[in-house]
């Protein structure tokens, strides 16, 4: 029997004595061991017991007990314990019992009785038992009260199949159950309620159990499907997932008469296709729907970071119908070209250039033939002028000329050609003009702003919930990441701060390109707001009051915006709206080919004299997003690449990604106080480093220099070298014409054929040997040559026969080896040729 029914019985003999209704019975009330002698039991009855002499017991109420009638049962270890003795007292409702011996530790049960007969006269029958332990001093963890209850039946699971994860099986499995349930339910028609109930369940049921699926699936990277999800995986071992960046283009403009307000930032542009009237690009719907389904790509002149807050800036550089296209001078020279690293050339006439402006170097016909449609589309190159143009005059034939200076970093990559003479089939005539400077050139990047003519202008977002995170999507999809224009902080008119190159335009990195979407809203009292994106809430500078937000860009290129939670970013309130101004049209599709881009708006202010508009050069730049598998691959051990230059060679690969730099070369040396790193760096083209370059490569590398370390970086030191050569010519060959075949071929420019001479910078590089066999076998392939006899092969400031000895010259690893062969330099190096024999 439980315990509260036994609670109940007792009390309900206590009443047994003065309530009418019931017949008084005595009974068991607890049972107490002696703490000295733990045999030694004492019985507390309800009532008093009337006499305490053995055996006679007689009750107060009943009839006498007798020792035989009192028994002890139970035990796990010790069992059968006697009773010796029954005794009343002390009190007159308690009866000592003696046992045998100390029972174990389990519970003992004290019986009034046999349990299969009657209790004895006057004693309840349910509280004629009571259960006790031996060990009292123990200590116990539970209530020594018992708490048992009436246990209910085991119930038998339903045999659930757990493999059920769709919307059939679901069906399947609660059907099945409510045959068990209920068999004499049977219909399985859609329209039953039963039915209705059943398939509405198994709904619900798909989509939580799809949902399951998701959670499990995204909670990995490897297993991870949405771009959302690995961008924040990655996210924790600091790396960025790159969705991609816009193409940038430079365009030059044909004016009929001057701009001087130039194009303003924003204005459109496109790439022809059928149907377009060129060079207008007309702002009607239907224009535009051709475009699109043509496949056209849309570009616009640069302006500074696309926010609210911070209008675009006006383009302050005016533009000139007269520097359409202006033609080199070559002096009179029947075959004149600008060499490779060139950096400063002649105008034919007189023109305006700022300093600043941005020229395209071209040909623009044929050498050989003389036409336009020969020309090389390989030689075409942006550069930008460092100083204001200089007019004057050619003292000889007393023609207007102009003097342009360009960024070194801008030097020719290739010989330009200003003036040749033509092939035999086309006359042998002089050409004059054969390369031209573009002047009226902008900078533009891919993606069309959203408005007119065929979307709103703002799109407003979806409402804030009043609980939960806020991240509204964009309804068009492919919004256009790009970095500030390089040029803004430039100030054309400032002589003492440097100015950028035009190669500038074309480096810029990951963590510099953000989303081109302008977004405000209003806080509580109607003040408006303006948000700016960012490439990540977690970067430095942004708090809790920072109104800024970043974009997560899925698969398919949906974008969602991610607001900041108080902390990182300034946190959402219901009660805002938000308007939404931004760009679409990223990656790599912008990397449209030369000549391609022939339409533009020409809707603003003075528009109307654009007579046409190209890109000489093709787009750059763009690049689509980073796939889910290269993030994969690539995330886990980013954080494992060296981000401290540590050793020499941690500089030497640093500075190699650098561009612009072909070598590099490295040294550690204490120089007094503390130790200084020495980079020493080799151009491309065996340009010279400048001051500007130098300064944009120290700042590279500064965010690797290791603390305590100073840093310097140099120039590759120039090695000039000595090359004497004697030839001997064959019978029925002119000697001098053997020469001058020779040095056509041994020559710091380049060869007949175009390609580089043998003492070319291109041939030399920093740290490489410079061996004697390639002019051998260069002079002896001629035809002619007879013998080839090298007499000097060594270093102009330090001759000895080691060179001729082992065939190899070998420098440092900070030394340029160079041998320009110009008599005005001779300490740029040498080379003597001797021949003798022949005609």
């Amino acid at each position: 029997m439980s315990t509260s029914a036994i609670d109940d019985r007792r009390e309900l003999v206590r009443r047994s004595t003065t309530d009418p209704a019931l017949a008084p019975v005595n009974g068991i009330d607890f049972i107490q061991i002696d703490p000295a002698d733990e045999a030694r039991l004492v019985v507390q009855f309800i009532f008093d017991i009337d006499t305490d002499v053995d055996p006679d017991l007689p009750t107060a109420v009943g009839a006498p007990l007798s020792k035989q009638l009192v028994s002890i049962a139970g035990g796990e270890r010790i069992r059968s314990i006697a009773v010796k003795s029954v005794q009343r007292g002390p009190a007159s409702n308690q009866l000592q019992v003696i046992a045998s011996e100390v029972g174990d530790f389990s519970t003992y049960t004290l019986q009034l009785g046999s349990p299969a007969d009657p209790p004895p006269a006057g004693f309840d029958p349910v509280l004629c038992a009571a259960s006790f332990t031996f060990h009292v001093e123990c200590a116990k963890r539970f209530d020594c009260k018992d708490s048992a209850l009436c246990v209910p039946p085991a119930q038998s699971a339903p045999n659930i199949d757990y493999l059920a994860r769709d919307y059939p099986a679901f069906v399947r499995v609660m059907l099945d159950r409510l045959a068990l349930l209920a068999p004499r339910w049977s219909e399985r028609n859609p329209a039953d309620l039963g039915v209705a109930l059943v398939e509405t369940l198994a709904y619900v049921a798909d989509q939580l159990g799809y949902r399951h699926d998701v959670i499990d699936t995204e909670a990995y990277l490897n297993t991870a499907r949405l771009r959302t999800s690995i961008r924040r995986h990655v996210r924790l071992v600091d790396y960025r997932l790159d969705d991609g960046c816009n193409a940038r283009v430079w365009l030059a403009l044909d004016l009929d008469a001057d701009l001087p307000q130039g194009v303003p930032p924003g204005t459109r542009c496109a790439t022809l296709f059928d149907g377009a009237g060129a060079p207008t690009l007309r702002a009607d719907a239907q224009t535009y729907d051709m475009a699109l389904a043509a496949g056209a790509q849309f570009f616009e002149v640069m302006a500074d970071r696309f926010t609210a807050d911070q209008p675009p800036r006006p383009n302050p550089r005016p533009l000139s119908a007269d520097n359409n296209a202006m033609s080199l001078y070559a002096w009179s020279a029947r075959e004149y070209c600008l060499p490779v690293g060139a950096t400063a050339a002649t105008l034919d006439g007189t023109y305006t250039l700022q300093r600043g402006a941005i020229l395209i170097l071209a040909e623009a016909c044929g050498p050989d033939t003389g036409a336009t449609a020969d020309a090389d589309p390989a030689r075409r190159c942006v550069v930008r002028l460092v100083r204001d143009s200089a007019k004057s005059t050619d003292p000889l034939t007393l023609r207007p000329v102009t003097r342009i200076v360009w960024h070194d970093g801008d030097a020719l990559p290739f010989p330009l050609c200003v003036s040749s003479v033509t092939d035999s089939t086309h006359g042998s005539r002089p050409l004059t003009g054969v390369s031209v400077a573009y002047g009226n050139v902008v900078l533009a990047d891919h993606g069309r702003t959203l408005g007119s003519p065929l979307e709103a202008p703002q799109e407003l977002l979806a409402a804030v919930p009043p609980y939960g995170r806020y991240r509204p999507l964009l309804s068009q999809p492919g919004v256009t990441l790009a970095a500030a224009n390089p040029y803004l902080a430039d100030q054309p008119g400032d002589t003492a701060k440097p100015i950028q190159p035009a190669a500038r335009a074309a480096s810029w990195s990951v963590a510099d390109t953000v989303p081109t979407i302008a977004l405000t809203s209003s806080d509580q009292d109607g003040n408006p707001l303006n948000w700016r994106a960012v490439g990540d809430l977690l970067e430095g500078g942004i708090d809790a009051e920072t109104t800024a937000f970043e974009t997560e860009v899925e698969n398919d290129g949906t974008t969602y915006l991610r607001f900041g939670d108080g902390v990182n970013g300034h946190l959402v309130e219901p009660s805002m709206q938000f308007t939404a101004s931004y760009r679409v049209g990223n990656g790599a599709a912008g990397n449209v080919a030369a000549d391609s881009i022939g339409l533009i708006d020409r809707g603003f202010e003075g528009g109307g004299v654009i007579r046409s508009l190209t890109n000489p050069l093709p787009a750059f730049g763009g690049r689509d997003a980073e796939t889910i598998a290269h993030a994969r691959q690539n995330a886990p051990i980013a954080f494992r690449q060296q981000e401290r230059a540590v050793t020499a060679q941690d500089y030497v690969d640093r500075a190699l990604q650098f561009a612009g730099v072909a070598r590099a070369a490295a040294s550690l040396r204490y120089t007094g106080s503390w130790t200084t790193v020495f980079v020493t760096v080799e151009r491309n083209a065996g340009v010279a480093l400048d001051a500007s370059f130098r300064t944009r490569l120290e700042a590279y590398l500064e965010r690797y220099r290791m603390a305590g370390h100073d840093l310097e970086v140099e120039d590759a030191v120039r090695v000039p070298l000595r090359v004497a050569m004697h030839v001997c010519v064959a019978n029925g060959y002119v000697a001098a014409d053997l020469a001058k075949l020779l040095l056509a071929i041994f020559t710091s420019g380049l060869q007949p054929d175009g390609t580089p001479g043998l003492f070319n910078p291109q041939r030399f590089l920093m740290g490489e040997p410079f061996y004697l066999s390639p002019l051998i076998a260069a002079a002896q392939r001629v035809e002619g040559v007879a013998s080839v006899k090298v007499t000097r092969f060594e270093r102009e400031q330090s001759p000895d026969r080691t060179g001729l000895r082992t065939g190899v010259l070998v420098p440092r690893a900070t030394e340029l080896f160079e041998l320009a062969n110009d008599p005005d330099f001779p300490e740029r190096g040498q080379f003597e040729l001797t021949i003798d024999g022949g005609i």
